[in-house]
């Protein structure tokens, strides 16, 4: 082998490794950020699943003081007193509505359930024995979680 084509190796050697070390550093500087940022969008996806299920419930306690407004889907009044729910709008799901309403108690309540699909439960208590109770679809969610972690 000449020396030429073993300075031309030895360089070539060389920018690999550079190549390399940059890509690590890289990726070690990057990486954090990328976490930051999943754990944001996650958040973000979660804080609209929120979202959605208090303005449902803010609009059933509307519709029941008398407001004409568009009734929220997948909500009802649950009555624990004597075990009976009422839907305030359109239903497309049966939840446990009365453990829901009872894990509410005098305050609220969050939880995430499974039955034909994932779920996000939300109580509201009203009155002595009335909670509102809405689940929302967690699909969109989920699917802003996926994308985050793909990205």
């Amino acid at each position: 082998m000449s020396a030429a084509n073993g300075t031309a190796a030895a360089i070539a050697r060389s920018r690999w490794r550079w190549s390399a070390a940059g890509a690590g550093i890289a990726a070690a500087i990057a990486l954090p950020f990328a976490a930051l940022n999943y754990r944001h969008d996650t958040a973000d996806a979660r804080d609209r699943t929120l979202a959605d299920a208090t303005w449902r419930i803010n609009v059933a306690q509307r519709i029941r003081f008398g407001a004409e407004l568009e009734p929220p889907v997948n909500t009802w009044l649950v009555n624990t007193g004597y075990g009976g729910a009422e839907p305030v709008g359109e239903t497309w799901t049966d939840p446990p509505l009365l453990s829901l309403a009872e894990e509410a108690g005098e305050g609220e309540m969050t939880r995430e359930y499974e039955f034909d699909g994932r779920w996000l439960a939300y109580g509201h208590w009203i009155t002595g024995t009335e909670v509102l109770v809405t689940v929302v679809e967690l699909d969109d969610e989920l699917g802003a979680v996926t994308a985050a972690r793909i990205r």
